[in-house]
């Protein structure tokens, strides 16, 4: 794992890289702590990372400005903030949990069991998912998407049709894994199979096709298969 931890108070910053290393031991393969946008940014522009711990009051200034210039990116964020009434505005960015401080080790634990246990946020799922298109970020309604096909580290998503084209079934790519998305996604998404995330209510039926293999019928007739080891979990969806 190759994590960030942007913090202006130092004291703070190193006591996140103690208690991280005690919590993920030899799991963690690089591990920098930056102070404030400008150097988060410049290590972004660099290196991938896969988790990031964001303070959101960088030397005065917002840390949603990091949020915000990489919404769409392919790692996941966890806030750690005194700021608790922001809470619902990180999470509406899609942030994967928010640690208030003062915070102890057990609870900083728990919001990284989150992102180890591909666990998304029970309370407050995301609304809305930010893609990169043309250069600029684009906000999807996750309730547009239909379900997600993963491919290597991207996803492609497959959303309604709009309105102007009703016949027409749009996709857009997304940076963010299958893994990142189903931390992030609604409880009415569920992973079916290793390569796909289905949003259940846009499933019309659930088909055993012989030979060990099984299908989500889609509303729309499209079908996404159903790995045999989350059969039982897709079936009991359905009834």
């Amino acid at each position: 794992m190759h994590l960030l931890i942007v913090e202006d108070e130092a004291s703070m910053a190193r006591r996140l890289q103690r208690l991280l290393e005690e919590i993920l031991g030899d799991r963690i393969t690089s591990l920098v702590r930056v102070p404030g946008v400008a150097a988060a940014l410049d290590h972004l522009s660099k290196k991938t990372i896969d988790l990031m711990f964001l303070d959101l009051n960088l030397n005065g200034k917002d840390g949603f400005t990091v949020l915000q210039s990489l919404l769409a990116g392919s790692f996941d964020v966890i806030v750690v903030s005194a700021y608790r009434d922001r809470a619902l505005e990180a999470f509406d960015y899609g942030v994967l949990d928010f640690v208030a401080k003062p915070f102890s080790g057990q609870r900083l634990g728990q919001a990284v069991d989150r992102y180890l246990n591909h666990q998304g946020h029970p309370d407050r799922p995301l609304s809305k998912l930010a893609i990169k298109k043309q250069g600029k970020l684009t906000l999807i309604d996750v309730s547009d998407i239909l379900f997600v096909q993963g491919a290597d580290i991207y996803t492609t998503l497959h959303l309604r049709p709009r309105p102007k084209n009703v016949n027409i079934h749009p996709t857009e790519l997304s940076d963010k894994s299958l893994e990142s998305l189903s931390r992030l996604l609604p409880p009415d998404f569920i992973r079916v199979h290793k390569s796909f995330i289905a949003n259940i209510n846009a499933c019309q039926e659930l088909r055993i096709e012989g030979g060990g293999r099984y299908a989500l019928l889609l509303k729309d007739g499209r079908k996404i298969p159903v790995g045999r080891t989350r059969y039982q979990e897709v079936r009991d969806r359905f009834l």
